[in-house]
């Protein structure tokens, strides 16, 4: 396709000019972690996400900004970058420093590093920030760092009034945006030369040849105006004069189709906010990537407002000149396609379709390694087999009922998805009350799932139950992996609240109706499996919750992000 070659090519000579510009880099995220003042013994270093509760939960962070060591600084920026994943309660927290180093894998809540003097306090994040960044400005301190009178040991995120919110972590293979150090240092201009020495007087040159004549001298001076004549006869009308010089320019006019800056509220640049909007119709948005030699690239997603517009991607030859497609999807939505080793001559070109009429914005795009083996946002039952109703109590693909209440907070309900429009769920509309003398039991079981050449497969779900604690006599929520072909049982644990401890293998959940995420563990050698979510009551008492709710399950091998998109990269086509 000849339009997408020669774009790419002019994109990739405007990337390689060189630009006098302020370096851009991001301080290294060496550490990041959750504690628990209520489950003290509880190591959450490998979590994907990071919570702050008020008089609960913490997080714990540490970067290297090493990276800009030796560099010449003028005047140096640090902005603390944090993904909000979930509010359940709005309110602030504060940046702390801390008072010594801590190990990821190791830190607990009764073993947490003392908290040192509060840095920046009262940063508010509201239900408005979900699936939005929001920034800290940490100049200051990194300026403290690098001159040596503060000791980086990390920070602290603690709940200052009622916040109680998720993070993305590191180890999130969900949306991929962990917590992030931008450093935008500006280095001092050099200093002018001296000015050389003044050369010797060159040799006299031979007499040149007589020049030309002359031009003739000036008209002499006006003399006096003679006495008016009388007027003649009007002659006739003469022939039409030249074009006048061109006006002032008028005011500039409104913006036409095509591709605007816009203002949304999610932040991915240096202190703004900002991404590409797409006009009502136009051309098509071509950016492109070049992934580290090596890496095998396997997925890209698109982010933006409008999950209506479509976008490609094609692998691109440096060295032939060869566009190859790889596949085609639409925003929001993860493009799996058939992976390869990057080489030398390799570029990546992601062309998203302007066409269509959209008044939304693109964020950016993310470029990610692995492979996903199941992927199911649960807009229907044609992934799973489901059990029986027991008295119109049964698994079920809807969004009912339309709010998820505790009862000690009602006023903050949940809605009965993760991720719009449905979920799967265990009730019966209203409930899960299958009468006074019968237990609610059922079973949801995911068709097959072949785990055969993986290295390090995980499972992950998001959930959220508004059913009695776990324990004898309560309410019971089990995650099961099953063989695919006689349905042994390779993988079985009970889903508790967090602090109720009970089993020491238990899956830990947040409380009553509120949304969070599970990442399991899978083995390689099972082969093809099944997942299974199983409930029962156990008995006929207090059913009348609105159930167990699981959104978003992706079965996974390696993913996780490799290089980000911003918008900026982002030029029109005229294909």
């Amino acid at each position: 396709m000849p339009p997408r070659v020669s774009v790419a090519v002019a994109f990739l000579a405007l990337v390689l000019a060189p630009v006098s510009v302020g370096v851009a880099a991001d301080a290294v995220l060496v550490a990041d972690a959750t504690v628990s003042s209520v489950d003290g013994a509880a190591a959450l270093g490998g979590a994907p996400e990071l919570r702050v509760t008020e008089q609960d939960e913490s997080v714990l962070l540490r970067f290297d900004e090493s990276v800009v060591e030796g560099v010449e600084v003028a005047e140096l920026h640090a902005t603390l970058r944090l993904f909000v994943r979930e509010v359940e309660q709005a309110g602030t927290f504060d940046v702390v420093r801390l008072g010594a180093p801590f190990d990821e894998g190791g830190v607990t809540g009764e073993a947490a590093p003392a908290l040192g003097a509060t840095f920046a306090a009262g940063i508010a994040v509201g239900p408005d920030d979900e699936r939005r960044f929001v920034e800290v400005d940490l100049t200051a301190l990194v300026l403290a760092w690098r001159a040596g009178s503060e000791s980086n040991h990390g920070l602290a995120l603690r709940s200052g009034d009622g916040l109680r919110a998720s993070f993305d972590s590191k180890e999130s293979g969900k949306t991929g945006h962990a917590p992030e150090l931008a450093l935008l240092i500006e280095g001092p201009g050099g200093a002018l030369g001296p000015v050389g020495e003044a050369g010797p007087i060159g040799a006299a040159g031979p007499d040149g040849t007589t020049g030309p004549a002359g031009n003739q001298g000036a008209t002499g001076p006006q003399g006096e105006t003679g006495a008016t004549g009388a007027k003649g006869a009007d002659g006739p009308t003469g022939p039409t004069g030249a074009t006048g010089p061109t006006g002032a320019a008028g005011p500039q006019g409104s913006p036409g189709d095509g591709v605007v800056f816009s203002d949304p509220p999610l932040n991915l640049g240096f202190g703004s906010k900002w991404g590409v909007r797409l006009a009502e119709a136009g051309p098509k948005l071509v950016a492109t990537c070049r992934p580290a030699v090596g890496e095998t690239v396997a997925n890209v997603i698109v982010h933006g407002e409008d999950e209506s517009v479509g976008f490609e991607v094609f692998r691109f030859d440096l060295t032939t000149g060869a566009a190859t497609a790889l596949g085609a999807g639409t925003v929001g939505k993860r493009l799996q396609f058939t992976g390869f080793t990057v080489t030398a001559s390799d570029v990546l070109l992601l062309e998203v379709d302007v066409t269509s009429p959209s008044t939304q914005t693109i964020y950016g795009a993310q470029v990610l390694r692995g492979v996903v083996l199941f992927d199911d946002e649960l807009a229907d039952l044609s992934n799973w087999t489901v059990t029986a109703p027991v008295n119109g109590v049964a698994w079920s693909v809807d969004a009912t009922p339309s709010q998820l209440i505790d009862p000690d907070t009602p006023q903050l309900p949940a809605l009965p998805f993760a991720s719009p429009p449905f979920s799967l769920n265990f009730n019966n509309g209203v409930d899960f009350d299958a009468g006074s003398t019968t237990d609610a039991v059922g079973a949801a079981t995911s068709v097959p799932i072949d785990l055969t050449g993986t290295t390090n497969p995980k499972l992950e779900f998001a959930c959220a139950f508004v059913t009695e604690f776990e324990g004898p006599g309560e309410d019971g929520r089990f995650l099961e992996v099953v063989d695919a072909g006689d349905e042994t049982l390779l993988f079985g644990k009970e889903l508790g609240e967090q602090g109720q401890v009970i089993d020491p293998d238990l899956i830990h959940c947040t409380p009553f109706a509120s949304w969070h995420t599970h990442v399991v563990d899978l083995d390689p050698t099972w082969g093809s499996v099944r997942i299974r979510y199983r409930f029962d009551s156990f008995d006929p008492l207090f059913n009348d919750g609105q159930g167990w709710f699981v959104d978003d399950v992706l079965v996974q091998d390696g993913l996780e992000p490799i290089e980000n998109v911003t918008p900026d990269r982002f030029l029109e086509s005229g294909d």
